[in-house]
């Protein structure tokens, strides 16, 4: 079986098409981990585990991890093993291979300097972690990635050594302390062509073919092919036309196995004679490929400057189709396992991350596909970015509080129909002082993340299997609910429950510190147990909703304890331009152990007009919103993205609300006082206290030129920025770039950058008149265009409140984006026109509550409620079972029964006509079923817990 890779933070899966909702995302994320290496475990025994190498605190201090993974790609243990390499000081770390028995793991690691290798192995216990034993190779061999394989009882290794000669190394699997080598080729000096570290170029590969072993190594454009007929005893054979990429053996029977690098395939005997050879189509350029061979032909994927070619392939090795993928660093290697399931490693660079105390490290992300045989559109995993649309937008969702976000070095955080960038991040952030005076909240950089996936948990309980749970969120619609509701009802055959709802996030962990209700549902029997097989289905909003669900985690540097819920989701039946191109957004923030003196929120925005180098932005302050345009008239090409040229789009950040204003006996004014607001909920409407803040302040920096601010990068900063002040506690003047320092041209304080003529009453300067208005392009009522088009970044703040651990804070937002594609811009502020129009409506819409084709903007569930069906009085017992269950109150009525598991597949059929029926679950994995009971029309559903 050929293994897989892993070099920091994440794996992706895209699991058997039947179940390609349930693609999982495993995600390590939450701790310092610096990850050399991943690998299949050498074994085909029950579920499919991953090896992933870790750094352990010192320069000999390792942890490997083993990652238990089902069919579904649902994470289900992950287990550190603590392992000392003394000799690993200044070294890197790489797993060769692992395998397991009942009670053991045995891991065989390679470690590697720039001139030369070690090769050591450690045997684990399975049940206390312990090292049982460790042995370490006494010679050093040539740098080249070489594969540890278990043949008979041995653990075998062919290596060129560094004084020369290739040579068979062999370990005794039951003790590791018997050491044997055999001279292969005393010829052999160097691994030529072959001392690039990645396993996807290895130096030599070894296959057991008739009963023989057969290992082939390219060598100064040659394969050279050894046979191992006894001890000692070797037979070569040398075949022209290597190209010096690597090799990759591929047993085809019990006696013939494919050779092969990027150009050249070669069908072999176990007597290495060439039965047949050929030629690729393509690969005469690749610097790295993989095969792997399918039931029907096989797989194959080639590495070409920045973009991999995916190839499917016949049993002849002709090519059927092929795919690019762009943005790629290197893979690693394909796995068949079972003859069933392909797996290919891989991973891409991304731009930043973090470690545990909140230290910004760049990484390579690695990824692994579980895809099933002949699944030809194969496409790069985006479940940890899932890609949420509306009409042209396409917005790719992180998993935390970056909630859109350029993950990959090659995408965007949102574009305009695939190709045009419209924004690379969208963050949320808050910041708190708790009762005691400390400043709690985000402490980094703009640009990255100060939280963890799922809800809230207890300390030192965060670990790989939560976090597996909630990393990817969880997108449902308004169809899929009705789908679920009528499926369930009417015993749908071969119905699956999609992701979203299966796993929607009703219910915490209560032993993890997590709360007993998490996302709301749909209770239909009012037990607090969200239970989607019994038809109950999660509480959305609009049309089509994605919830994400992020808490900062106690190990981070000044947690405040707040869990936050953040849904997406858009209006789909209004096809009018006012809520096309829309994306809602509702915030929830929870607070889990903390009362707040002042609780303050804000968002963090890098919006981009396709090029991100030169465009301008303005603050809409009647309106709530932050908005972002071209800087000239013609928008230029950025890298991969295309451009707008000269039909120029612009896009705005309405808040609709935000903090509650403290009760004091008033209905507030819409006006410019000290307790009036223009642009606020429930201000001026007859109503005493129930009145929100939106868009309170805005701020804005730029990558270069501009207003060349630092951002902040500590808690009590971005407490002053969430406050509308620069990071050193200074305000924003009125005027030039609004700061005081480095280029504000008058001495009115100001709440907003840029609010152009859009304050009429001067809210933004306390009722001020300034005398001109403050746009990029005038500044001053002296001065001409100051300010050049450039990559600015806005910070927005939506108001501050006390905040106690019995309350929930809801902030409202919309992202909009208006264009017009049928002339040229004839003025780079002309399209603003049509962005204010459309953003007045939706405004309107929400203050009203009155949205799209008679719905609102408040949560759907009533009307989805569960359809009537007679309920059936036929009961289940014994529950919790052992294995049989009979059932009480059956009649002569033919009645039909279907046994499903957690996930909602079908595992057992039959039919029951009196009380002595009975069926058998004792050969069913799992202990939590559903058993689905129905006579015509009328449906009953039990939940079954076998021991």
């Amino acid at each position: 079986m050929k293994k897989v890779l892993l070099v920091f933070i994440s794996i992706f899966f895209l699991t058997q098409q039947s179940h390609a909702q349930f693609k999982r995302t495993f995600l390590n994320n939450y701790n310092s981990l610096h990850i050399q290496r991943l690998k299949v475990l050498d074994s085909d025994v029950g579920n499919m585990k991953l090896l992933s190498l870790h750094e352990g605190g010192s320069a000999t201090a390792f942890k490997l991890k083993v990652s238990e993974i089902n069919e579904t790609g649902d994470l289900l243990s992950a287990t550190d093993f603590s392992l000392n390499i003394p000799s690993a000081s200044g070294k890197s770390v790489f797993i060769s291979n692992g395998f397991e028995t009942s009670t053991e793991y045995v891991f065989s690691l390679l470690i590697k300097s720039p001139s030369d290798q070690l090769l050591t192995f450690f045997k684990v216990s399975k049940t206390t972690g312990q090292v049982i034993q460790n042995f370490e190779l006494p010679d050093t061999f040539m740098v080249g990635f070489v594969e540890t394989q278990h043949i008979n009882n041995e653990l075998v290794t062919y290596m060129v050594k560094q004084g020369g000669g290739l040579y068979r190394t062999s370990i005794s699997f039951s003790n590791l302390n018997t050491y044997y080598t055999e001279l292969v080729d005393g010829s052999l000096t160097v691994s030529t062509g072959n001392s690039s570290y990645v396993n996807t170029k290895r130096s030599t590969e070894l296959e057991l073919i008739g009963g023989k072993e057969l290992t082939v190594m390219s060598y100064q454009n040659y394969l050279k092919i050894y046979v191992r007929n006894s001890l000692n005893n070797f037979t070569p054979n040398t075949i022209s036309g290597s190209n010096g990429s690597g090799i990759h053996l591929i047993p085809l029977s019990l006696d013939t196995l494919l050779a092969c690098d990027a150009v050249s395939w070669y069908k072999l005997n176990s007597a290495a004679q060439v039965l047949a050879s050929g030629s690729f189509t393509t690969g005469s350029n690749f610097v790295q490929h993989l095969i792997v061979k399918k039931p029907n032909g096989f797989y194959r994927l080639g590495k070409t400057g920045s973009s991999f070619l995916f190839e499917n392939l016949d049993n002849h090795l002709n090519l059927l189709s092929s795919n690019t993928y762009p943005g790629i660093h290197f893979m690693n290697e394909f796995v068949s396992r079972q003859d069933q399931q392909i797996l290919l490693g891989a991973s891409t660079f991304i731009s930043a991350t973090f470690d545990i105390n909140g230290n910004d490290k760049e990484a390579y992300q690695a990824f692994v596909h579980l895809i099933q045989d002949d699944q030809v559109d194969f496409k790069l995993p985006q479940e940890y970015q899932t890609s949420f649309t509306k009409d042209d937008i396409e917005l790719n969702f992180s998993e935390s509080s970056t909630v859109i976000s350029g993950y990959y070095a090659f995408e965007s955080g949102a574009k305009f129909k695939g190709n045009k960038r419209i924004a690379y991040d969208l963050e949320q952030v808050y910041t708190g002082i708790t009762q005691n005076g400390d400043t709690v909240g985000k402490f980094n950089g703009g640009l990255f993340e100060f939280s963890r996936v799922g809800p809230y948990t207890a300390n030192n309980l965060f670990n790989d299997v939560v976090e597996s749970k909630y990393n990817r969120g969880f997108y449902v619609t308004k169809a899929m609910i009705e789908a679920h509701i009528d499926s369930i009802q009417s015993n749908s055959a071969g119905y699956v429950v999609p992701h979203g709802i299966r796993e929607w996030p009703g219910n915490g962990d209560v032993s993890l510190g997590q709360s007993a209700q998490i996302a709301p549902y749909v209770d239909v029997n009012s037990n607090g147990i969200y239970e989607p097989m019994l038809g109950e289905y999660p509480i959305i909003y609009g049309d089509a909703c994605f919830l994400q669900i992020w808490h900062d985690h106690p190990n981070l540097e000044r947690p405040g304890g707040i869990e936050t819920h953040n849904y997406a989701y858009t209006f789909d039946c209004d096809t009018t331009d006012t809520y096309s191109n829309a994306i809602f957004f509702k915030t929830k923030y929870i607070s889990r152990e903390n009362d707040f003196s002042r609780f303050s929120i804000g968002s963090f925005l890098d919006l981009d007009n396709g090029n991100p180098t030169d465009d301008y932005i303005g603050t809409h302050v009647e309106l709530g919103m932050a908005y972002c345009y071209n800087g000239d008239l013609f928008d230029e090409p950025f890298g991969s993205d295309s451009n707008f040229k000269d039909t120029l789009p612009v896009q705005g950040f309405m808040v609709l609300k935000g903090n509650k204003m403290d009760s004091d006996g008033l209905d507030n004014p819409e006006d410019a006082s000290p307790i009036g607001c223009t642009n606020g909920l429930g201000f001026n409407d007859g109503i005493i206290d129930n009145e929100y803040f939106t868009l309170e302040r805005t701020l804005a920096s730029s990558a270069y030129g501009g207003i060349t601010i630092p951002d902040p990068q500590t808690a009590a900063e971005w407490e002053r920025i969430t406050n509308g002040f620069w990071p050193d506690g200074t305000p924003l003047f009125y005027g030039g770039n609004g700061n005081i320092f480095s280029g504000t041209t008058t001495n009115t304080k100001a709440r907003f950058i840029f609010p152009g003529g859009s304050d009429t009453l001067f809210y933004g300067t306390d009722g001020i008149n300034p005398g001109f208005d403050w746009t990029p392009l005038q500044t001053a009522v002296s001065s001409g265009p100051i300010l050049p088009p450039t990559d600015y970044r806005i910070y927005a703040s939506h108001g501050s409140r006390a905040f106690t651990q019995t309350d929930t804070i809801e902030f409202d937002y919309v992202y909009i984006l208006y264009y017009d594609s049928t002339h040229a811009t004839t003025s780079i502020t002309e399209p603003l026109g049509g962005l204010f129009a459309k953003a007045e409506k939706i405004k309107l819409a929400y203050n009203q509550n009155a949205g799209p084709c008679g719905t609102n903007f408040n949560p759907i569930d009533n009307d989805l409620s569960v359809k009537g069906a007679s309920l059936l009085q036929i009961g289940v017992y014994p529950n919790p079972t052992t294995g049989i269950i009979r059932f009480s109150g059956v009649n002569d009525t033919e009645t039909s029964v279907v046994v499903y598991d957690g996930s909602g597949r079908t595992l057992k059929k039959t039919r029951i006509q009196s009380e002595t029926d009975s069926i058998d679950l004792s050969d069913l994995q799992g202990n939590l079923f559903f058993v689905k009971i129905q006579q015509g029309q009328n449906i009953r559903t039990h939940k079954i817990i076998k021991y």
